[in-house]
């Protein structure tokens, strides 16, 4: 499935939320509503445990206890649909220049990997 941002993901679930409102006061009950109440789950699905060197735990905070190397890794019932975090342009170190730095795009780049977890080890 193709990543998208915070921004659109919280546009489509105003979305759906609305045309699933509209629909049930029209007393609809079809494939139509289960399609996007299936679309609906997929933007707001939250983690049902969290794994951690082989172990699974009900909570990320109990994951993160001491004792365990790693980092807590959530385990979905359903995949959610992957969210693209962007750098805030006003967080760009003093010294560049956001129109014409060649270092800040590779700043911007390493920022986007971060935010994303993407990071090389």
């Amino acid at each position: 499935m193709k990543p998208i941002t915070e921004e659109r993901q919280q546009e489509l679930i105003e979305y759906i939320k609305s045309v699933l409102s509209a629909h049930i006061q029209r007393g609809g009950d079809s494939d139509e509503e289960d399609v996007f109440k299936i679309a609906l789950a997929s933007l707001t699905a939250e983690p049902v445990v969290w794994e951690i060197a082989g172990c699974i735990f009900s909570t990320e905070a109990e994951a993160l206890k001491p004792g365990f190397r790693g980092t807590p890794e959530p385990l979905y019932e359903y995949p959610p649909i992957p969210v693209i975090n962007f750098p805030n342009p006003h967080d760009i170190p003093d010294g560049y220049d956001l129109d014409s730095c060649m270092a800040t795009v590779q700043w911007y780049q390493s920022e986007v990997k971060r935010l994303n977890g993407l990071e090389q080890s």
